[in-house]
């Protein structure tokens, strides 16, 4: 097998996630990996996980919620409208 940075290995956990989802799915998983990727840009990191850690990392601190890869899934997942 070829390894490169770029390499996302799926264990049996994965496969047992729905397809998709708004808050836990394989989709969102490879939106997810795929943002630590830095290959254009700075990947992102892991700040926080879950979608209520998420949005309050978005509210209380903005330049740390564009990098976390959390909030890069579910922005793309979570197509609910928002409602203040």
């Amino acid at each position: 097998m070829t390894e490169t940075r770029y390499t996302i290995r799926f264990c049996p956990k994965f496969f047992a996630l729905p397809e998709a989802d708004a808050y836990a799915s394989r989709v969102g998983t490879l939106v997810h990996e795929y943002t630590h990727f830095n290959a254009l840009y700075p990947g992102t990191g892991d700040y926080v996980y879950g979608w209520q850690k998420a949005e309050e990392l978005a509210k209380k601190d903005r330049s740390n919620a564009v990098r976390n890869a959390d909030n890069f899934e579910y922005f793309v997942m979570d197509t609910r409208p928002y409602d203040p």
